[in-house]
């Protein structure tokens, strides 16, 4: 991973990272839901558990460096799409609490406790949210925390999809402006891959979304496919 991490950033890439962990009280993967976030945060049974994996990331933050020892910059998005049900951390197997508490832990035992001072962080619910983006906000970390804030997002019906993802992004913005923050697109892609290129095929669905960012929603940072 570190060397694909220099290879992109020699090509002038920017670095994301995310991660889907496995469930730190099972094992299993990350669809399984079991009760995991209360245990993981410390003096939790299972807090030694989840540092062990916080300091895998932060190995390869360690080691992402450039040839003359700069450290690459890494945009770090953990716990992402937390609207969600699909994953253990979501909104329905962990209190709002219990997930802004758990993010913050995540920021200052990479940041104070480990010294990676390479990431940005970056805060990627899922899906739609109201127009005033209080479920959006709820879950919240705090400025201290955050560096960017993201939406995640998949396309069914392409052209109901497009102005609705293009509102959400413009709402966005706006709440990011007001917190100093960036606003990105930090995952988006279609649900249906159609085999032929009728009904908005593959090439159309990204250069009709380019376009119509470009024009309603100026500065989004950038956007993950």
């Amino acid at each position: 991973m570190v060397n694909d991490i220099k290879f992109a950033d020699a090509q002038g890439g920017i670095i994301t990272l995310s991660v889907h962990w496995n469930n730190p009280v099972t094992g299993k993967d990350f669809s399984d839901t079991t009760e995991a976030v209360s245990h993981i945060l410390p003096g939790g049974s299972h807090s030694a558990v989840f540092n062990r994996m916080l300091d895998a990331v932060a190995r390869v933050a360690q080691d992402a460096k450039r040839s003359d020892g700069t450290p690459i910059p890494i945009i770090f998005r953990p716990l992402h799409e937390n609207l969600g049900a699909w994953f253990w951390w979501g909104a329905t197997h962990a209190s709002t609490a219990e997930f802004k508490e758990l993010f913050r832990y995540i920021v200052n035992y990479l940041r104070d406790i480990k010294g990676i001072h390479n990431h940005l962080y970056a805060y990627p619910p899922s899906g739609t949210f109201n127009k005033d983006t209080t479920d959006y906000m709820a879950s919240y970390p705090g400025d201290d925390w955050v560096d960017v804030f993201g939406l995640d997002d998949y396309a069914d019906n392409i052209p109901d999809w497009i102005p609705r993802v293009i509102r959400d992004l413009g709402v966005l913005e706006k709440v990011a402006e007001k917190h100093g923050k960036i606003t990105a697109f930090t995952e988006f892609g279609r649900k249906d891959i159609p085999k032929s290129s009728k009904d908005y095929g593959h090439y159309d669905f990204y250069s009709k979304l380019r376009e119509a960012l470009a024009k309603d929603t100026s500065h989004i940072a950038y956007m993950i496919t």
